[in-house]
């Protein structure tokens, strides 16, 4: 038998009510913004966004192409007052994506795994290519007026890795950076180490 919120709420114990209550207030919380969808300050810049041409996006050199859609993807669901957060992987923890662009034959998981020279400067060069490529999303942000500037002035982006270092899979001395204006809340150019 299916009980309506009221008449179950009034079977349940207090901790039940409260569990019923925050799950109620969750439906309404994504209600409301179903409706309002497109009204919040960046509307005019809610619309539909083409995806182009077909493509594998498992393929490991469209990581690019993919990474795009996403920022315009992430960008609309802003405007549209879709969401307020949003968390983004490149790729997951154990990628062996082969970077041919960057001119490596190996993939980045297995080069992770080295201690060498060589394998931190690729290492490090993945993480440039991969860093400089999500500056394509503050693009896609500053091109939305809202609030008397852009989305880019009312956003927090954080970067950052889970590991500090590959091979011994330390934690330690982990680089955040953290971008966009953020309402003026951050120091600019202000950068984290987290140890």
């Amino acid at each position: 038998m299916i009980q309506s919120g009221g008449s179950l709420r009034a079977t349940l114990g207090a901790k039940d009510r409260e569990k019923l209550d925050l799950h109620t207030q969750s439906l309404r919380d994504i209600e409301r913004t179903l409706q309002n969808s497109g009204t919040g300050p960046a509307a005019a810049a809610c619309a539909p966004i083409g995806t182009g041409a077909a493509m594998d996006a498992y393929q490991d050199d469209n990581h690019q192409v993919v990474g795009e859609l996403f920022f315009k993807i992430i960008a609309m669901a802003f405007a549209c007052d879709l969401t307020r957060t949003i968390q983004f992987n490149w790729s997951g923890n154990t990628s062996s994506r082969v970077y041919t662009s960057l001119g490596m034959t190996e993939g980045h998981h297995d080069i992770s795994h080295k201690s060498d020279d060589a394998s931190f400067t690729k290492i490090r060069a993945i993480h440039k290519h991969l860093w400089t490529q999500t500056t394509k999303l503050y693009e896609e942000l500053k091109k939305i007026p809202e609030a008397g500037g852009t989305m880019w002035d009312h956003t927090l982006i954080v970067h950052w890795n889970e590991l500090g270092q590959g091979d011994s899979h330390t934690i330690r001395n982990n680089m955040v950076i953290l971008a966009g204006g953020a309402h003026n809340y951050l120091a600019p150019q202000q950068n984290l180490w987290v140890t």
